[in-house]
């Protein structure tokens, strides 16, 4: 930044001086003569523009959006009621049960023992898989030889004797429009660690014991089934997260967010860590800015479920940055107003006030000059950002064609060309804090209580300037803003 005490003085190159370079006196000072900056001053009056601000173009075509909405249990929930609901001993020792064909050609009965152990959950294909890892088991049997007498033959029995297996059940989950969730649930066949030979005939019963064990593994399926998640929780919760996304969320005074959610879709079953088990509802958003009161709530009521692939989750918003003119003639003062043009030939220029405004679809700068010459300059051009999206430049602008035929009048091009050497390259605008500014106001409220116990969580991952347009009050810079967005209910 250059203050008024620092300003440069380009150097101008004396009659002597020239004469000493082998110029013609006479051809010089015809030169002279001729030149209008032999005047004091000259006051030029340029016509100012004054074009109706074309509209900027809408905003870019963007991604959908999409937050998923977590409905389920924490693992020690589910834990709960699994364990809850299939009894840890399915004993029945007391009694002997009819066999429903014979054994080795001879008409049994029996009696059992079932402890399921622990249970454990893993989410394979989308699917939940309730693990039994150590079942444990006894059998006794009882035979009746052809003389009518009995005869007991048991594996499994004796101090620490129980037999092991592992049991696992897959349960499929399934949506319906009417926000109704289920889960069917299957067992496969028990896995055994060793076979169940019975003691002491030496008669392997192992494939009998398949058969008892698996008649009785859909009333654990059902079990299952009903300790899972129930339509009440996720309708419920999804009305209550679809009401809060549809009120206006003010950003600034004057600046709102409307998420305006909309088809709502069923998602994969997931396990969160070993913490949850959930599937998810992934709401489409259709985001927006506005500017301006406070607009209305979209009070549209929770659709059916769309059954079907979900959108890629992801956040997606065109986000308008407003450079006020004020601000922006504030910056380029600092910069510029005070510095002082010297031409070759002719009284020395300094610039005194500086204003920015709005022409069609181009920034005019408005300079207003003192000395040599008189009056208000205009120059022209379209703002950019630099790669970073860091700083606003002005470089590239040039003076209107009024002001440069009238300056052609009263200077030469060397006097054109120095005044612009000598004001563009200040003109440059750090828009770094407003940007961090920008992303912290976004990111705040995409990180908030929606409602007691649902919590919006969202992260800003990119902020993509795409334009930069003259508006009414400022400059508009177009960014598209990426992110992440979750909703958690605790």
């Amino acid at each position: 930044m250059q203050h008024r005490s620092q300003a440069k003085t380009y150097l101008v190159r004396t009659v002597g001086g020239m004469l000493w370079a082998g110029i013609p006196a006479v051809f010089l000072l015809t030169w002279l003569v001729s030149s209008p900056l032999l005047q004091a001053s000259s006051d030029i009056i340029i016509p100012k523009p004054t074009d109706v601000l074309l509209p900027p173009p809408p905003p870019p075509t963007l991604e959908p959006s999409v937050v998923n909405l977590k409905v389920g249990k924490t693992l020690r929930e589910m834990r709960e009621a699994v364990e809850s609901s299939i009894a840890v001993h399915h004993e029945h020792e007391q009694e002997w049960i009819l066999g429903k064909r014979q054994l080795n050609g001879v008409p049994f009965d029996y009696q059992y023992y079932l402890w399921r152990g622990p249970v454990r959950f893993k989410i394979t294909g989308g699917r939940l898989i309730t693990e039994f890892p150590d079942a444990q088991y006894r059998v006794r049997v009882r035979l009746k030889d052809p003389n009518g007498r009995a005869r007991i033959a048991e594996c499994g029995y004796g101090e620490n004797a129980n037999l092991h297996m592992k049991l696992d059940a897959a349960s499929d989950v399934r949506w319906s429009e009417d926000w109704l969730i289920s889960t069917t649930t299957q067992f496969g066949r028990p896995q055994f660690g060793e076979p169940c030979s019975l003691k002491p005939i030496d008669l392997d019963v192992t494939e009998l014991v398949d058969e008892w064990i698996t008649q009785r593994l859909p009333s654990l399926a059902s079990a299952i089934d009903q300790a899972f998640l129930t339509q009440v929780e996720a309708k419920k919760r999804a009305q209550i997260v679809w009401e809060k996304l549809q009120e206006p969320m003010e950003l600034r005074s004057g600046t709102w967010l409307m998420y305006h959610p909309q088809n709502p879709r069923p998602g994969l079953l997931t396990l969160d860590g070993d913490q949850s088990i959930h599937t998810t509802i992934s709401l489409g958003f259709d985001p927006m800015i506005v500017v301006g009161p406070k607009p209305q709530v979209d009070n549209n009521p929770l659709p059916p479920l769309h059954i079907g692939a979900a959108a890629p989750e992801g956040f997606h918003l065109a986000m308008p940055m407003l450079v006020p003119y004020e601000e922006l003639s504030a910056r380029l003062a600092e910069e510029i107003v005070g510095q002082e043009i010297i031409p070759l030939v002719g009284s020395r220029i300094t610039i005194t006030g500086i204003r920015t405004y709005g022409s069609g679809n181009n920034l005019i700068i408005e300079v207003t000059v003192t000395g040599g010459v008189n009056g208000t300059l205009y120059l022209q051009g379209k703002p950019s950002l630099t790669p970073d999206g860091q700083t606003l430049e002005l470089s590239e602008f040039n003076f209107t064609i009024d002001t440069s035929n009238l300056l052609a009048r009263f200077t030469n091009l060397a006097a054109h060309n120095i005044i612009l050497e000598k004001i563009l390259p200040n003109m440059k605008i750090d828009v770094a804090g407003r940007m961090a500014g920008l992303r912290s106001l976004i990111q705040r409220q995409m990180n908030r209580e929606l409602a007691p116990g649902i919590w919006l969580e969202g992260t800003v991952t990119r902020l993509d300037p795409r334009g930069i347009y003259p508006v009414p009050g400022g400059i508009e810079v177009q960014f598209v803003l990426d992110g992440t967005l979750n909703l958690t209910i605790q």
